[in-house]
């Protein structure tokens, strides 16, 4: 019986984890992303 409830935490960990760390790491990226200056500008 503990086991079960020992899993269960486990899995409530996890998706805490997949919740919190996706959004976390696509905004990381998006901002990397867009705060790189473009090297190849055409100035008039």
């Amino acid at each position: 019986m503990d086991n079960k409830n020992n899993n269960s935490n486990g899995i409530k960990i996890r998706n805490l984890l997949i919740y919190l760390g996706i959004p976390i790491v696509v905004i990381l990226v998006m901002t990397f992303v867009f705060s790189q200056t473009p090297k190849d500008r055409v100035l008039f």
